[in-house]
C-alpha cells in the first residue's frame, strides 16, 4: 500500500489492524515515526525495510511473530524492547539496521538465520529460547552474549560467525550458567575457547 511512498514521514496505523503486511513500508525512506496499536499480532516480512531514518518504534504488547527481514536496513533504529508475547524473530529481522541494544522477552522461542547481523553490543539470550539459527552471525561488534537457560537450546550452524570481529578482544565472549558450561562447549564446538561460565 505504501512501498516506495519516499514523502511520507509519520503515521498511525488504524486500531482494528492487526497485521502489518509483507512490504507494508518497504523503501519509505523517509518515515521517521509509525504509531501501532497493540491489536497488531504479526509484523511481516520486510515490512519496514530500507526505512533509513525510522527511530522512534514501539511494538504492540499483543505481537507475537516478527517477520524475515522486517527491520533490514532501518539505519536510525538503535533500540528496540521486543515485548513479551513474541516467540518468533525471523531470520534477517534487523540486518544492516543500526539496532546497538535489544531487549528479548521471556516468551521468546525462536532466532533466526543472521536476525541480528547489526551493530548490537550486548545480549541476553531468555531461557525460554530453544532454536537459534546462526543469528548472530556478522555480527561484528558484538562483546557479549548472555545464555540464562541451563540446556542449551538447538544451535544450527555457525553461530557466532564472525561476530565480535571488531571489538577489542576480537571475538564475542559467550557467557552460560556454571553448571552448562560443559554442555554448552558441547553444543557449540567451535567456540569453546570462548565460553565463560558465570553464576545465574
Amino acid at each position: 500500500a505504501f512501498k516506495g511512498c519516499i514523502s511520507m514521514e509519520e503515521i498511525t496505523l488504524p486500531k482494528n489492524l492487526t497485521v502489518v503486511k509483507r512490504d507494508l513500508f518497504n523503501g519509505c525512506t523517509n518515515l521517521k515515526k509509525v504509531n501501532l496499536y497493540n491489536d497488531i499480532t504479526s509484523i511481516e516480512q520486510n515490512a519496514f525495510t530500507d526505512c533509513h531514518v525510522l527511530e522512534n518504534l514501539t511494538l504492540p504488547q499483543n505481537l507475537t511473530t516478527i517477520g524475515s527481514a522486517a527491520f533490514c536496513y532501518c539505519y536510525s533504529l538503535k533500540y528496540i524492547n521486543i515485548p513479551n508475547g513474541v516467540k518468533t524473530i525471523g531470520s534477517q529481522v534487523f540486518v544492516a539496521s543500526g539496532l546497538e541494544e535489544v531487549v528479548l522477552p521471556e516468551t521468546l522461542e525462536t532466532i533466526g538465520y543472521r536476525a541480528f547481523d547489526c551493530p548490537i553490543r550486548t545480549i541476553i539470550i531468555p531461557s525460554s529460547v530453544i532454536d537459534i539459527k546462526a543469528a548472530f552471525s556478522g555480527a561484528t561488534k558484538l562483546e557479549s552474549a548472555y545464555f540464562c537457560s541451563a540446556q542449551p537450546p538447538h544451535m544450527a550452524g555457525d553461530i557466532f560467525d564472525y561476530a565480535g570481529t571488531s571489538t577489542e578482544t576480537g571475538h564475542t565472549t559467550i557467557f552460560v550458567p556454571n553448571e552448562a558450561l560443559d554442555a554448552y562447549k558441547t553444543a557449540l564446538p567451535s567456540y569453546t575457547d570462548q565460553i565463560v561460565g558465570y553464576n545465574l
